[in-house]
């Protein structure tokens, strides 16, 4: 992907998008959360920083930076130049990266930046994917879905018809494609991991539950609008995440000075019961996913589950409290929105893809 180089706008920059989509097939938009409201300087906990310590080269147009990076095919030797364009929402800390990569260059290269301490992908849940699909459908209700790929986790305890008990993974093209999911649904309980919409006249896109959005055809402004609808579902969640902190507070007595740890907890509700079993597996997939838990109770009566989690991706520690219908979940050292959010989306994906993140009032 190339541009003039000059300085732009985020505004000039989508309008040169929406004006020659000609110039751009099979564009892209990636989404990142991010803890950063600038670029800042060089230094190694700067996003500029972590961006040129993972091979990228940066260059500044205005409110764009242009990220190049580079990697070797193995087998043949071959260099292949991967060229990105990225916008920093200072106020919603929200990176977006437009590209023409193929999917494999994008796994190769800027995928990666999601497992740095402060960043993580747009993760769509799927509840809120289901209500990205729903408002689509419901506006255009001739919208067809030639694509669409979905998978099921056994241990999600998604209604299936027929044999339950196997994983799976679906990839379908098809005109008849948004029946079939729905079928699909129902027969083998597997949820959609990525979507094409097709609106006849209007825009062509598709979407998956990593925050990336392809462009096909039609009006780009129009898949830019729907994946600002999904930014603002995401922040909703990160909201509430941001309010959970520890805290030491001071507090002075008539004899003596004393330091009071103040903890702001938030909390997973299930859509599902938590039995004692599923306990157990809950844990195993913690485990598999980079969380390390120690010091786990796992037992019949009010609580099911309590434990303390370490993240081995972004080094964080907290604790997790659960009984049949929710669990709480409490800082203790170096917690971020990212550490949580990488939880709760482990939690939705492996157990209960209907549980909600909700403040713990």
């Amino acid at each position: 992907m190339e541009i003039p180089l000059k300085d732009y706008t985020l505004d000039s920059f989508t309008q040169l998008l929406v004006k020659t989509p000609e110039a751009f097939p099979n564009l892209k938009a990636r989404y990142f959360l991010t803890s950063f409201r600038d670029w800042g300087d060089d230094r190694p906990y700067t996003l500029t920083g972590m961006f040129r310590n993972h091979n990228f080269q940066l260059k500044q147009l205005g409110q764009i930076r242009e990220l190049s990076t580079s990697y070797e095919i193995p087998e043949t030797k071959q260099i292949v130049r991967v060229k990105y364009y990225a916008y920093l929402n200072p106020e919603t800390q929200v990176l977006v990266c437009f590209t023409q990569a193929t999917r494999t260059q994008m796994e190769r290269t800027i995928d990666s930046i999601s497992r740095f301490i402060g960043v993580y992908d747009l993760w769509i849940s799927p509840v809120a994917f289901d209500e990205i699909k729903r408002t689509i459908l419901l506006e255009y209700p001739y919208t067809k879905i030639p694509f669409f790929s979905a998978d099921r986790q056994p241990s999600s305890g998604l209604s299936a018809k027929i044999r339950p008990e196997y994983r799976r993974t679906f990839q379908y093209h098809g005109d008849d494609g948004r029946e079939t999911l729905e079928e699909l649904r129902y027969y083998y309980g597997v949820l959609p991991r990525s979507i094409q919409f097709r609106i006849p006249g209007v825009t062509d896109f598709q979407i998956n539950h990593r925050g990336a959005f392809n462009y096909y055809d039609g009006d780009l402004n129009r898949m830019l609008e729907h994946a600002e609808r999904a930014v603002n579902l995401v922040l909703q969640v990160r909201r509430i995440l941001e309010q959970s902190k520890l805290q030491v507070l001071d507090i002075e007595t008539a004899r003596k000075h004393l330091k009071v740890p103040y903890v702001i907890p938030w909390r997973i509700d299930f859509k599902r019961e938590l039995s004692v079993s599923d306990a157990e597996v809950l844990v195993e997939g913690l485990q598999n996913n980079g969380f390390a838990v120690y010091n786990s109770v796992i037992s019949q009566g009010s609580t099911f589950l309590d434990g303390t989690v370490y993240d081995e991706q972004k080094k964080s520690v907290f604790t997790m409290s659960s009984d049949s219908r929710r669990m709480v979940v409490a800082p203790r050292y170096r917690n971020s929105f990212d550490s949580f959010l990488r939880f709760y989306e482990t939690i939705a994906e492996n157990f209960d893809p209907e549980a909600i993140c909700a403040a713990a009032i």
